[in-house]
């Protein structure tokens, strides 16, 4: 009789491992079918030891095990994956099978008993530097360094695997890269059904030959000392963060799963995180090449002020901000943008955005926006659940009631605007009644195929034009003609402390898929992040923002961390209590969060800001620790607080 210890592979378990019994011997990381309250779920084999040697602890337990009888395969997970995700478990302040079920995909479970073993390396590369690499190039030139590299990974007997962190990404690398390699280029993803990855899996396995794998981050425990490098393309995309708990970034996974193999890691974009960049100057990553701050010369960018367009915005009552009345979304020179684009038979984008109750509010005598007085960034206009409204500052957080006048002119006559899809929508309707539009957003596409359905017609469709928010930029394929921001002004109602880094991704991006020209229409012309990107020269935006995340003590000089607490509002005040108790040493502020219920949840938020050396690890910063009571503290919070390491946002 054998009495084992497994992780549970399943969401929702909080407990770090559970306990049963068996019969027979089992060897140590098999994966077996476990009962868990009135479920069976997999579970992973850490620990099995005989039925005599646990009596005691067997005796003094204050329940009874469970039998666990049925074993789905044995072993395929190597030692140095499991470590990895112990690894993560720590940093992320989670527990193991949170961890263990989220980088490891749903499939891979479900045919773990088809999968071939996969014998460990006996190779020991500790006594050599991991290389930690960046290239900040074009797309065009990352594709190029990237397609020798893998020709001469392939040369030296080498696999190489490229992430990617959308679905969507995957095929147009996979058309660029695998010219002459046709045959060992294998694409992993969610679409892939069963019979297809367990073959590609064993393929992977037995065949001699190095292979390419471009795959979504699932998919980078299949890494192994048989590669010579993983690529993190796309470094700057938000979609790598898991949006549900335990919130992982998997970028982070790959940059700790490397370090167990001791294999060359590198983060490639056309724009990479200002954190990231930071560890080049502190040279904890090296430059494949100079890195290039220069944005294409080949397309024309140009900004439209809106505060000089001749159609006034409606004026609303005084000491009163408004959100209500009709105006032009389009200023005169979009409109015969689009009139040329419909009649030459070419395409164009309207781009829109929108997040809180409005994203920038206006004066109506001077059309200048409401600016934040400590940082001068457009202000929000949010609404609580008592109904009062409050402007409020993503950037730094500052916060002041909405009955203000104008800082330019000392007017109240104020109107808060937000623009849409379906304003637009409803705009481009009256003034082009016959023209073909598609519009892609949430409220429109439900499905990916919907969405790839949608983008092909547009494509098809001379003189078209689509109207989408950022879902559409997961569908384009090739450049179109003409691309406009509709509001360049709302993009600074993202909730968030990385908002500039986010609106340069978000215009670079859409900069790469513009053909000819790029048109910003903006009542903020003013705006220091407009003014950088227009230059073609982003070196100015980095320096800045490191300026700023350091004075305000953000990523990559602290790392903040985020604990909610959603659930009755009767166990509110004393979720808030509790979190100052026992996080008192940390400085913590708790605050209601700016959506503060959802259905018949209320949410409360604590943030704690850490120097970065004592919320790191080794593999990631050289001297980097984990502080130990902090941890602690974090693993053993009740499972109604969630935690979220370098969260996107703080409110």
């Amino acid at each position: 009789m054998k009495i084992i210890t497994v992780i549970p592979l399943a969401k929702g378990i909080f407990k770090e491992t559970l306990t049963y019994f068996m019969a027979a011997d089992v060897p140590l990381g098999s994966v077996i079918a476990v009962p868990v309250r009135k479920k069976t779920i997999d579970a992973l084999v850490i620990k099995s030891e005989n039925l005599a040697a646990s009596k005691s602890m067997i005796k003094s337990s204050a329940f009874s095990l469970k039998k666990a009888d049925k074993v789905k395969g044995v072993s395929v997970l190597p030692g140095k994956v499991i470590r990895a995700a112990f690894k993560m478990r720590d940093y992320f302040g989670t527990n193991s099978p949170s961890v263990l079920s989220s980088v490891l995909p749903k499939i891979f479970l479900e045919t773990y008993d088809k999968l071939k073993t996969r014998p460990e390396s006996q190779i020991d590369k500790n006594n050599l530097k991991q290389e930690k690499l960046i290239l900040q190039a074009s797309l065009i030139e990352r594709v190029s360094y990237y397609k020798t590299f893998i020709r001469e990974s392939f040369a030296k007997k080498k696999s190489v695997f490229m992430t990617l962190p959308t679905v969507q990404n995957i095929e147009y690398f996979r058309q660029n890269l695998s010219k002459g390699i046709e045959d060992y280029v294998f694409t992993l993803s969610s679409n892939i059904g069963k019979k297809e990855f367990v073959a590609k899996y064993n393929s992977l396995l037995t065949d001699d030959h190095p292979a390419l794998i471009i795959a979504t981050p699932g998919y980078l425990f299949l890494v192994n000392e048989s590669f010579s490098a993983v690529i993190v393309e796309h470094e700057n995309a938000g979609a790598y963060r898991l949006i549900s708990r335990p919130y992982l970034d998997m970028r982070i996974w790959a940059e700790l799963l490397t370090a167990q193999y001791n294999i060359k890691l590198i983060f490639g974009d056309t724009m990479l995180r200002v954190e990231t960049l930071w560890r080049v100057k502190n040279f904890e990553l090296a430059e494949i090449m100079p890195t290039s701050y220069r944005l294409s010369a080949s397309i024309k960018k140009e900004f439209i002020d809106m505060k000089k367009d001749p159609s006034p915005l409606p004026r609303q009552g005084s000491g009163q901000v408004g959100t209500g009345g009709a105006f032009t979304v389009l200023s005169e020179e979009l409109k015969e943008k689009i009139s040329d684009t419909i009649k030459s038979k070419k395409r164009i984008f309207l781009f829109a955005h929108r997040k809180g109750l409005s994203g920038i509010t206006i004066c109506n005598d001077c059309q200048t926006p409401l600016l934040c007085e400590y940082c001068d960034k457009p202000l929000a206009l949010y609404e609580n659940q008592m109904k009062q409204r409050f402007f409020m500052c993503h950037h730094c957080q500052h916060k002041k009631d909405a009955q203000v006048v104008c800082g330019t002119c000392q007017s109240w006559n104020l109107k808060a605007l937000g623009i849409g899809c379906g304003r637009v929508q409803a705009e481009i309707a009256s003034l082009y009644p016959e023209a073909s539009v598609f519009r892609l957003d949430k409220e429109r596409i439900k499905t990916a195929k919907e969405g790839q359905r949608m983008i092909e017609e547009f494509y098809k469709t001379p003189g078209a034009i689509l109207l989408g928010t950022e879902l559409a930029l997961h569908y384009l394929k090739d450049p179109i003609e003409n691309i406009a921001v509709v509001s360049f002004d709302s993009l600074f109602a993202i909730p968030d402390f990385k908002a500039n880094e986010k609106i340069i991704r978000l215009l670079v991006e859409l900069e790469r898929y513009t053909k000819e020209s790029l048109i910003i229409q903006t009542r903020a012309a003013d705006q220091e992040v407009l003014a950088q990107f227009l230059s073609g020269n982003l070196s100015e935006f980095a320096r800045q923002e490191l300026k700023s995340r350091e004075e305000f003590n953000y990523p990559p000089f602290f790392i903040p961390i985020k604990i909610t607490y959603r659930g009755p509002k009767v166990n509110l005040e004393k979720a808030g209590a509790y979190l100052e108790n026992l996080f008192k040493d940390y400085n913590p502020a708790i605050f209601r969060a700016f959506t503060p219920k959802i259905k018949n949840d209320y949410i409360l938020n604590t943030v704690m800001k850490i120097k970065r050396m004592d919320w790191s690890l080794p593999e990631m910063t050289p001297d980097g620790r984990l502080d130990p009571v902090l941890l602690r503290k974090l693993q053993t919070l009740p499972p109604t607080l969630s935690v979220q390491i370098n969260p996107d946002n703080l409110l």
